[in-house]
């Protein structure tokens, strides 16, 4: 059975939980499901780069004031998808998780799914209470390393199955090949020493 899934993230800036979001929605198409990736687009260019998937980039409007631009963007979220329709909906951070607990307070959507990549220390009250909603609000939630595991059960009563990142073994091989070559040559790079590649937060 096809499913239609809405992955939602943040921004459609080259981010963890966004790069994180993107490889998900790609990864369900592959298997057969109909996923859309969606976020507030800022800029209306689109996604860092072409998903392999159906995308809706939300019009947003540029915030400095972060407190206001969280609003901004729940508000962005909740509206955009008032008229939509997803068997499943499941958000890659804070801030489209609380656009989708106003949904399922508003009775348009029964629930949602949540991964939580990292948590914040926010010293202001609004931010550190949509922090708090984003986890307490999800039906289903779900984490990417032990150790946001054990804070999840420990500090917020939740359980949060690990669905670690992963490596995508077509872009990243350990075969070697003529585009190797061409970054070690370069960035100047020595051919006779493994390089380690150390990417995220």
């Amino acid at each position: 059975m096809s499913l239609s899934i809405g992955i939602l993230t943040h921004s459609t800036n080259p981010r963890g939980g966004v790069v994180h979001g993107m490889a998900l929605a790609e990864a369900l198409c592959d298997a057969g499901h109909d996923a859309t990736l969606i976020a507030p687009d800022v800029t209306g260019a689109g996604f860092f780069r072409t998903p392999r998937c159906a995308t809706n980039c939300i019009p947003a409007v540029p915030e400095t004031d972060l407190p206001t631009l969280v609003e901004r963007r729940i508000g962005e979220i909740r509206d955009a998808l008032r008229g939509q329709h997803f068997d499943v909906l499941h958000a890659q951070d804070p801030i489209s998780a609380n656009a989708l607990a106003e949904l399922v307070e508003e009775g348009r959507i029964p629930g949602f799914a949540r991964t939580v990549h990292h948590l914040d220390h926010f010293t202001h009250p609004v931010l550190a209470a949509r922090q708090e909603r984003g986890i307490r609000a999800a039906a289903e939630l779900f984490t990417v390393s032990t150790m946001w595991e054990d804070v999840l059960r420990n500090d917020h009563g939740r359980e949060a199955p690990v669905v670690g990142n992963g490596v995508d073994p077509v872009r990243f091989s350990p075969v070697e090949t003529a585009h190797d070559a061409t970054l070690r040559a370069r960035y100047h790079l020595p051919a006779d020493r493994h390089l380690i590649l150390s990417v995220g937060g």
